[in-house]
């Protein structure tokens, strides 16, 4: 079993909560989060960078959720195609805006499909290691154009883990 985390509205629900930029606090070092961190235009502590994606669990301080290494390493997909802002977002639950779908997604493998022919810009959110701390939050978001690739755009993939009885 694999989840995605499409919707760009649900994708900051995974800060896991608090009033800070970062679920760890007010701020990110690199022992925490993978970013730009050995650059002089670095808009935080000086540290140690990665210059590269880290594997899951590098950075050891999971959020609320248990999710890991959330802040930086890629710029992660979302499904909705770009909007300015969210004032005429049609709808409050968090699904997907996109007019040319009816707002509506219902399998993953067809949003994929979706997302990947599609000719219009789709947000991306999280930042990258390749950026300073300040766009490595969930709250920022931006957009690319799905025939772009990069190394510092990609997927969150999680898996389910069996259950035993």
């Amino acid at each position: 079993m694999f989840w995605l985390c499409w919707f760009d509205s649900r994708c900051r629900f995974t800060q896991g909560g608090g009033n800070n930029s970062f679920y760890f606090g007010p701020a990110a070092t690199s022992e925490i989060a993978n970013y730009r961190a050995g650059s002089t235009d670095n808009d935080g502590p000086k540290g140690e960078c990665c210059e590269q994606t880290t594997p899951v669990g590098y950075f050891k301080a999971p959020n609320a959720f248990g999710l890991h290494d959330l802040h930086g390493n890629v710029w992660e997909w979302c499904l909705d195609p770009w909007h300015e802002s969210y004032t005429e977002r049609p709808h409050a639950d968090g699904a997907v805006w996109d007019e040319e779908n009816e707002n509506y997604y219902q399998n993953d493998l067809d949003s994929l499909r979706s997302l990947l022919s599609s000719e219009q810009n789709r947000v991306i959110r999280g930042g990258s290691w390749d950026y300073v701390p300040w766009y490595c939050r969930a709250a920022i978001r931006d957009y690319v154009n799905p025939g772009d690739r990069s190394s510092i755009v990609g997927f969150r993939v999680l898996c389910e883990r069996p259950r035993t009885l």
